[in-house]
């Protein structure tokens, strides 16, 4: 459903209700408890698998909760985590990668993060492909809360949990009190339209479906960010005006959820279609209205919880399909003819036809058994299968996925490679860990764990952990932290092809190993009454066998060709720290936040910065409660300046320029069913970059990001 600005204005005006009388209507939904250190401490999953209190569990853990969600009027999940204390985000990406790039603690790169929700994995197909998609396909109207579980976690998790752990729980049909419809229309042609309904079917089960329709209109071109960054008339010769830019979104999603007992079903549908290019300068592709990203996820997951005798036993079945749509393309610049050709028109363009899969089936046995208060014991096993086609090289025309592959003429790779340049990959991995908790010493929890996986394309891991959480008394406790994570390579990294002999001519690797990490931290959790309470975090992050690009000049078929293999061969250092004060002071709540990270890559001939890192973050907010149905949340974000690489061809390795952006969230509860919403980020409409990292003549190496968004909305219940 989409209602444009004009209906919704009429619909808050069509209410008739004074301001005495919305007055006397008060909203549960807006309330929330007045004893900061219960708000501050809720039960959590992620950091161990078993339920327990954010304060003493072994990570550092941020919580954002529904209120949190409505107050601040968060829409997806990108913009729920843009104010987590320790992360970044980097927005117009290629949709490649959904159009955002999160930054954790100075690690690069969503592929790093574990997505979990219910307590189940999701986005693990992302292990053929390039990267997990984090973008407006991760809505949340119908969600309960999000746990950050920060730190590395493959002890637990296995692949790719090295960053962070963000587990997202959703309402089931009870939770969620029968009918939901949100509408609302913003700047640039956005509307974000969500539907949906829960109730229990009989005394023991309960059903909640939700749907989902969100368009972003994309970026507003004409406020100067393009002169900014098309320096010459040679830029503008490749980006021929406005109507050859359309970054516009669309995303769909649907989740339908079944609870009977201790048995229940998710299924999970995304939709994504965006710009196949970025917003920045690139004089390779083009980005108009034919250049677009499609892809779909499909995920289907059931859990058994039982108890056998004082044994918690959870049996999990994960089914995962990812496609990227075969019509999804580049448009790339014909170099040869664009001098004699109107730029204006597509004659001077190429299509460049992308085509991919990510199949994942995962089986998973949990079991939790609680011996005594001072000791309790977490043991499982995994098995994953994953198959499907990495992204493919351009293609000249769309792939017919009714045909054989090898029967539509698609050219072959040169002598470098053999068979068809559209390659297909298949492989299995078996996990075990064990994880124990013991409280014997007076005040002192702590957490011993590890697991081990066996892969049939790489070498094994063995991943342990410890956790020490000492309670020193009511209001201060100390946490030190130690893990090892890794990141599983790609299918995609490993044959990623493309190119002929005679230029740059890029190669299959099978035998890359997994990026490893080695992490670890120390908290101080300090509350001053029950209005006050600071959490200060002090890390290190160092990785070692980070793939990187491995160019050499070899003569291929005759023709001198520029060789690129993706190869184990980077490491990197990060340290930094998180504070954040939280107050509760007349009846307001409020926080302050500041995050510092110094991220580098530490192999020789590597030296250099991280990309796209913010060094310091700096971050506000309050949360006014002037009337019992209003809430009124502005917050202000601050980012110093943004870390380049060497090769980018603007900065080498200098500092953009930084970012103020004036964000606000305002709720008015009309009555007990009807509340108008007000959004808005980057309200100032500020003028940033981010680095695409490559240099001029490849990728994008200057990308604006997002200008001002402002929505305006309503949320009726039934």
């Amino acid at each position: 459903m989409k209602i444009n600005l004009a209906t919704t204005l009429a619909l808050i005006l069509a209410t008739g209700i004074s301001l005495p009388m919305l007055a006397e209507s008060t909203s549960a939904e807006t309330s929330y408890a007045l004893d900061l250190n219960e708000l501050l401490n809720p039960t959590i999953t992620a950091a161990t698998k078993r339920a327990q209190r954010a304060r003493s569990a072994p990570a550092t853990i941020y919580v954002v909760t529904e209120d949190d969600i409505k107050s601040h009027g968060y829409l997806d999940l990108v913009d729920a985590l843009r104010n987590v204390p320790g992360i970044s985000m980097s927005s117009n990406w290629h949709s490649e990668y959904g159009n955002s790039r999160m930054i954790v603690r100075g690690i690069p790169g969503n592929d790093k993060i574990a997505l979990l929700v219910n307590g189940r994995r999701i986005g693990f197909s992302a292990r053929v492909q390039k990267d997990v998609q984090y973008a407006n396909n991760f809505p949340l109207a119908m969600v309960k809360r999000i746990e950050v579980a920060f730190g590395p976690a493959s002890a637990l998790y296995g692949a790719d949990a090295l960053s962070a752990v963000v587990n997202i729980i959703t309402k089931d049909g009870v939770e969620a009190k029968g009918g939901s419809l949100t509408s609302s229309y913003g700047l640039v042609g956005t509307t974000n339209d969500n539907l949906s309904y829960g109730a229990p079917i009989d005394g023991k089960s309960s059903l909640m479906v939700f749907g989902r329709f969100y368009h972003g209109g994309g970026e507003n071109i004409d406020n100067g960010k393009y002169d900014a960054y098309a320096k010459t008339s040679a830029d503008r010769q490749y980006w021929p005006g406005s109507k050859e830019r359309d970054l516009s979104q669309t995303s769909h999603n649907a989740i339908l959820s079944y609870r009977n007992e201790g048995f229940s079903v998710d299924y999970i549908r995304s939709y994504l279609n965006g710009p196949a290019v970025g917003a920045g300068k690139d004089v390779t592709y083009a980005s108009n209205d034919m250049a677009r990203w499609i892809t779909s996820n499909d995920v289907i997951s059931m859990g058994y919880d039982a108890k056998i005798g004082e044994t918690k036993s959870t049996t999990t079945l994960s089914y995962e399909n990812f496609l990227i749509d075969p019509s999804s393309r580049y448009v790339r610049n014909n170099i040869a003819t664009a001098a004699t050709t109107d730029p204006a028109t597509r004659s001077a363009y190429v299509d460049a036809y992308k085509f991919g899969t990510g199949r994942g089936l995962h089986v998973e046995q949990t079991m939790i058994h609680d011996f005594s208060e001072d000791l309790n014991v977490v043991g499982g096993l995994t098995i994953e299968n994953l198959d499907g086609v990495p992204k493919s090289p351009n293609l000249s025309k769309e792939l017919d996925t009714t045909r054989s592959i090898n029967d539509q003429g698609y050219d072959k790779n040169g002598a470098l490679t053999t068979g068809s340049i559209i390659h297909y990959g298949q492989y299995q991995n078996y996990g075990a860990y064990l994880q124990t908790e013991l409280g014997y010493i007076p005040k002192l929890k702590t957490t011993i764990g590890a697991r081990y996986d066996y892969n049939t394309r790489y070498k094994p891991t063995f991943n342990p952990r410890l956790g020490l959480v000492y309670t020193m008394d009511d209001a201060t406790t100390l946490k030190a932290l130690y893990g090892t994570a890794y990141l599983a390579p790609t299918l995609f990294q490993n044959y990623n092809v493309f190119g002929a002999p005679g230029g740059l001519m890029a190669v299959a690797n099978p035998n890359q190993r997994p990026q490893l990490s080695k992490t670890g931290e120390f908290s101080v959790l300090r509350s001053f009454g029950s209005n006050l309470n600071v959490t200060a975090t002090f890390f290190q992050n160092d990785m070692t066998d980070l793939l990187m690009d491995q160019r050499t000049e070899e003569v291929v078929s005759g023709k001198k060709t520029t060789v690129q293999t993706i190869v184990n061969m980077g490491s990197s250092l990060a340290r930094g720290a998180d504070v954040r004060l939280d107050s509760f002071l007349f009846d307001q709540r409020a926080y302050l936040g500041a995050s510092y990270v110094n991220a580098n890559f530490t192999s020789t001939g590597q030296e250099g910065p991280m990309p796209d890192v913010v060094n310091t973050i700096l971050n506000s907010g309050i949360d006014l409660r002037p009337l019992s149905w209003l809430s009124i949340n502005p917050q202000v974000l601050w980012y110093s300046g943004r870390t380049t690489t060497k090769n980018n061809s603007d900065y080498k390795g200098a500092l953009m320029s930084g970012m103020l952006s004036m964000d606000l969230g305002a709720r008015a509860a009309i009555n007990s069913n009807l509340a108008i919403t007000l959004t808005g980020s980057n309200l100032l409409d500020q003028i940033s970059y981010g680095d695409g990292e490559e240099a001029a003549g490849t990728l994008t190496n200057k990308l604006p990001q997002d200008g001002r968004r402002l929505l305006l909305g309503m949320n009726y219940t039934f």
